[in-house]
């Protein structure tokens, strides 16, 4: 939520020193790069396993799914979180809003960045608007590299093979479906996962062996 409100808050401020049409330009470029990037670790996934696919599609929903949500977030899971992406990703946004911010200042602090307006005491609301687009920003940067380094190493692996389980149950519960979160079963939509059977075993056996002792 942090890196989402100090996102808008630094598109909004920038949208007050561009014109509409190149912000929006510039937006397109972020979601075309984003979607060729996903893309293109999608292809590769797909090539190694072997299993034949429609480009068309797989570029729509790419863009769709991850290219346009890429401008406010970046899911930590599966090959999206591995080889440091979500590092170049927080690197890129970083970069971005320091660029936009900094462009801002120097098109629109003469006439608003002005912390006592009038010789007064109150600062301006782009003073404000300035300040939470940059806590929101350090912050959620932050929060986001704590989860990368702490996050367990086989998280999304248990969770893809608990999917698994679930879509092999006829009386799964519909309640349940997207329980892990929607990003999970876009995943499987765009990257051929697969969950090794001794993985599989071991995690069965783990989970009976701790419901033995808590039983």
């Amino acid at each position: 939520m942090a890196m989402f409100a100090g996102r808008l808050l630094i598109f909004t401020l920038f949208l007050t020193a561009v014109y509409t049409l190149l912000f929006s330009l510039l937006l397109a470029v972020h979601v075309i790069a984003a979607t060729v990037w996903v893309y293109s670790i999608a292809e590769e996934k797909w090539k190694k396993s072997g299993i034949s696919f429609n480009s068309l599609p797989l570029t729509v929903v790419t863009g769709v799914v991850f290219g346009l949500p890429s401008l406010i977030l970046w899911p930590m899971m599966f090959q999206l979180n591995k080889k440091g992406r979500p590092l170049i990703y927080l690197l890129v946004v970083g970069l971005e809003n320091a660029a936009m911010l900094g462009f801002w200042y120097l098109c629109k602090a003469p006439k608003s960045f002005n912390v006592f307006p009038n010789g007064g005491s109150a600062p301006t609301a782009d003073y404000y608007f300035f300040g939470l687009g940059v806590i929101g920003t350090v912050l959620g940067f932050l929060i986001l590299l704590l989860y990368y380094c702490l996050k367990p190493k086989n998280t999304d692996k248990v969770v893809l093979n608990d999917i698994r389980n679930r879509d092999n149950d006829d009386d799964s519960d519909n309640e349940k479906e997207y329980q892990y979160g929607l990003y999970y079963e876009f995943c499987q939509v765009i990257f051929p996962l697969k969950v090794k059977e001794s993985f599989a075993e071991e995690l069965a056996n783990l989970r009976e062996g701790l419901a033995g002792q808590t039983s």
